[in-house]
């Protein structure tokens, strides 16, 4: 049965700066990138040099059928030193969205992925409650200098995500017992003290720097609608289904308030929708998280189709905002992409059900548009409907990527 999705639907793919630009100086990611043993797998480098590259991309975006590209405007561009603004910066990401409007692609642009200005380290980062007007006049100065020709604005990616990786198990036990002694090591190569050291990726996890997140996301909302009275500004935030198998259904409750509502009850409800991102299901038991074995992405994460639209309905039922899924994919190699279209094919039709059922959805924005750096994991992931030989930056898009178009074109799966 063939099921439509709403007239006017994005359907798009994603990108982060600090993943696809390459050379992001500025950044505080990338300093720590390159401090003895740090917990980042390899440095960021080159990526997939989106920065010069990004008009072939979006064109071959547009050529897919997709009419929407969820970008990232880099901070520490725009302000490498703290005041210091580079109109050159803001010209660069006007020109993108003028790229995007030339090949009929909607711009969603997010004002803060993961990496901030290397210069907030030294005056304690997402602890400092000052960073959340700096990064309201960020988002000021960004939305005035593109004016009316965007209208979608993503505040602040994933604000749960780093309390989550302390918090809910997400990231490998490895890595988890490292954050904790790179923070120390990192604060004394900058000369900070432990406590002061908060930079927002994987540091702004404790009480403070939330509180400082939050207050970022609302004084930001603010500064959009202040600056561009037709723009809709959400945040957008990680969220796993959290499921409860017998005996194991209070603990999935909690950590679903916890790491789920919490947020979008104090953030998800203030702006003009919800930006869900979503990848897997994460299952208790009475003895806690369940590990799984089976149908599993290269990143050890449970590839569950339904998981998209729970979280969906979640977002709806508890703040009423327009949901705009701002990520959603796996990370599979080219020899199983096969798995990666059924996979979208499957978690796209509960979606639909979902709209049906009334929950009002806006788009639907695929993690991500090409291979790219993954964070702790350096290259190891391959999200893309875009495969990547770094060597060349030649892309080669996989047979996803013409699966999700025809899905667009026709807009009904």
């Amino acid at each position: 049965m063939t099921k439509a999705f709403p007239d006017g639907f994005l359907w798009g793919a994603a990108t982060a700066p600090m993943q696809v630009e390459g050379n992001n100086l500025a950044t505080d990611l990338w300093a720590l990138e390159h401090i003895p043993d740090t917990v980042f797998a390899e440095p960021s480098g080159d990526t997939v040099d989106f920065y010069n590259r990004y008009p072939e991309d979006i064109a071959t975006l547009a050529g897919l059928g997709l009419n929407a590209l969820r970008f990232g405007v880099e901070w520490a561009r725009i302000e490498p030193e703290a005041g210091q603004v580079s109109r050159a910066e803001l010209d660069h990401y006007s020109r993108m969205v003028d790229t995007c409007l030339e090949h009929g692609v909607t711009p969603i642009v997010t004002l803060h992925h993961f990496s901030s200005p290397r210069w907030l380290l030294t005056r304690r980062g997402w602890k400092n409650p000052d960073t959340a007007k700096l990064f309201a006049d960020q988002a000021s100065r960004v939305v005035a200098r593109l004016g009316d020709r965007a209208t979608w604005y993503c505040t602040i990616n994933e604000a749960n995500t780093p309390m989550q990786l302390t918090g809910n198990g997400l990231l490998s036990p490895t890595a988890a017992k490292l954050l904790n002694p790179f923070r120390a090591t990192a604060a004394a190569a900058f000369g900070v003290a432990p406590e002061d050291f908060a930079p927002f990726f994987p540091y702004a996890d404790g009480e403070e720097a939330i509180a400082v997140v939050m207050e970022a996301h609302r004084l930001a909302v603010d500064a959009i609608h202040a600056a561009n009275a037709a723009a809709q500004a959400g945040i957008t935030l990680s969220m796993q289904e959290q499921h409860g198998e017998p005996g194991g259904e209070e603990e999935a409750a909690r950590i679903d308030d916890v790491v789920n509502r919490r947020w979008l009850r104090e953030t998800g409800a203030v702006g003009d929708f919800v930006g869900v991102q979503n990848y897997s299901r994460l299952r208790y038991d009475r003895n806690g998280r369940i590990p799984e074995t089976e149908e599993l992405s290269r990143s050890g994460l449970r590839m569950v189709p339904g998981s998209l639209a729970a979280t969906v309905r979640e977002a709806w039922e508890v703040t009423g905002k327009p949901i705009l899924v701002t990520e959603h994919g796996t990370d599979l190699p080219t020899a199983r992409d096969a798995e990666r279209v059924a996979f979208t094919r499957a978690s796209l039709g509960h979606l639909a059900d979902a709209i049906t059922d009334g929950v009002d959805v806006r788009g639907y924005i695929h993690w991500c548009l090409a291979d790219n750096w993954e964070w702790f994991r350096g290259y190891h992931g391959q999200y893309g409907l875009f495969e990547v030989d770094r060597a060349t930056q030649t892309r080669t898009p996989r047979p996803s990527a013409g699966a999700l178009g025809a899905i667009a074109r026709a807009n009904a799966i």
